[in-house]
């Protein structure tokens, strides 16, 4: 504000901090816009939100059904929680489905909130505790990758069935379609992730919410709008599909 920027562009993980300074803005007639969430002050220009509860369904339903077809309705799985409020509306949709779709499976480790940085070091300690997990649910996409890196030499250097084990996450990155593209040939154990309905994919999903937000900035929708992303399951059978979509070599 003190800079004089036309624009803000932000992510209110903790609107009762920062929602007095987007007031103050608003009163200068500086755009505000919001991605990821809608608990904005009255006068912000726009918000870019996804429904992360029905997010997460759809990424346990993908869980679900290849433990269902897959595992016999019954395996031990990990799902990577989060300190971001939004995220862990994600992460219950994900626990809700696979607990009545899967009765007979058991989330192994209660999954502790953390911070992206945190991920591979707690996925580790969950693995000690349980090594027999075969499923591994997230709640977006770089979370997942960087799980994979880790478990998958591990699962290779034991001799297992690739077969067997899987990882669902969300944000269909670049990166998500390469990892399904191995998956089918059998060289990796990413198996699902959901499109958000973004325009362009790069590796962090993240970013390309923020790049979508700036429309707000360019007036393209009408003031106050909320746009909802879609949550679109991209799995082994249509992935190539959108991969042509968004012109994605793979």
């Amino acid at each position: 504000m003190a800079a004089g920027v036309n624009g803000v562009i932000f992510q209110n993980f903790e609107p009762d901090s920062i929602n007095g300074t987007l007031e103050e803005m608003i009163e200068k007639g500086i755009k505000v816009v919001s991605y990821d969430s809608d608990n904005v002050p009255e006068g912000t220009t726009g918000c870019w939100i996804c429904s992360n509860y029905d997010t997460g369904v759809v990424i346990g339903t993908a869980a679900a059904d290849f433990i269902n077809s897959e595992l016999d309705g019954v395996c031990n799985y990990f799902i990577m929680n989060s300190k971001v409020a939004f995220m862990q509306d994600r992460v219950q949709g994900i626990i809700d489905t696979i607990a009545e779709k899967c009765p007979n499976s058991t989330l192994a480790y209660e999954p502790p909130k953390i911070v992206l940085a945190e991920a591979v070091e707690t996925f580790s300690n969950m693995l000690t505790a349980c090594p027999d997990v075969q499923v591994v649910c997230t709640g977006y996409s770089t979370c997942a990758t960087n799980i994979i890196a880790e478990w998958l030499p591990e699962i290779q250097r034991k001799g297992g069935d690739l077969s067997k084990y899987g990882v669902f996450t969300c944000d269909c990155t670049n990166l998500d379609l390469e990892y399904m593209a191995q998956t089918v040939k059998g060289e990796n154990i990413l198996r699902s992730t959901v499109d958000l309905g973004l325009k362009e994919l790069v590796p962090m999903g993240m970013i390309t919410q923020c790049e979508a937000a700036i429309r707000g900035l360019d007036c393209e929708y009408a003031e106050g709008e909320v746009v909802t992303f879609p949550h679109d399951l991209v799995d082994l059978t249509n992935y190539e599909e959108t991969a042509a979509k968004y012109n994605v070599e793979i």
